[in-house]
């Protein structure tokens, strides 16, 4: 049984793999494995994991620096729908329009209007500081993590 993988979100050109299994494989452990062999990069399968993640409900960035354009850009069509914009403390960068992109800045008060709000939080090592800082302004947050 020959199978052709091949990389449908990677930056890169596409990598493509026949491997030849025994047929007892599972469908989930080929998967496994053309995951595993797929990504000559680490960061593919991070491009992977954003590219596949799906938020039903309204939710915005946090930070809109490097980090925040980087996941913008590799979300998928329905997600992008449902992003009201990004959120940032930088005076300078508060009111704009994102580069690249067709949503604005705001400050990370503007969380303090909702009820209940998702926060996509790409800060790096900063995410723990950004987290606090993000909880004082509202209490019922749901922080998404998509290196998690």
């Amino acid at each position: 049984m020959k199978i052709l993988f091949c990389a449908l979100f990677a930056p890169q050109p596409p990598i493509k793999i026949v491997v030849s299994l025994p047929k007892i494989f599972l469908i989930s452990r080929i998967i496994l494995v053309s995951v595993f062999f797929l990504f000559k990069n680490p960061y593919h399968l991070y491009f992977l994991k954003i590219s596949l993640l799906y938020l039903s409900n309204s939710f915005y960035i946090c930070p809109s620096g490097n980090y925040g354009k980087f996941i913008y850009n590799y979300l998928n069509e329905q997600t992008k729908n449902n992003l009201l914009g990004f959120l940032d403390s930088c005076v300078y960068k508060i009111g704009k329009r994102l580069e690249g992109t067709d949503k604005y800045i705001y400050k990370k008060e503007k969380i303090m209007n909702y009820d209940k709000i998702n926060i996509l939080l790409v800060a790096g090592k900063y995410n723990d500081e950004i987290k606090d800082e993000l909880i004082n302004y509202n209490k019922n947050i749901n922080l998404i993590y998509p290196h998690n």
